[in-house]
């Protein structure tokens, strides 16, 4: 409790449970496409959200990013082992033109 506010945050076995799960999704995935990559994850990742967005989630869902984008950054780095990290970062991870 804050100021005695009762303060609903997701469990830390949830979202452990939850970041095991895209973890394994990404290892699952390791010879797709990145387009299958993403169509997988973005049900998994925007259920999870749309479940837990009534609570007071901020700071959870910031390290679920955090973890996610590391994970996703490993797959990366994976796929392409003969590029660069700046070569990667440019091609896969910034906004495209025109947006």
């Amino acid at each position: 409790m804050h100021r005695s506010m009762l303060l609903i945050q997701p469990s830390k076995r949830n979202t452990k449970a939850f970041l095991g799960k895209v973890r394994q999704v990404l290892k699952d995935l390791r010879a797709v496409s990145q387009v299958t990559v993403i169509d997988t994850l973005n049900p998994i990742l925007r259920g999870w959200a749309n479940y837990h967005r009534s609570q007071m989630a901020t700071r959870t869902f910031t390290r679920c990013d955090h973890h996610i984008w590391g994970a996703l950054w490993r797959w990366t780095v994976r796929r392409h082992p003969n590029k660069g990290k700046r070569w990667i970062k440019a091609a896969l991870f910034s906004a495209p033109e025109g947006s």
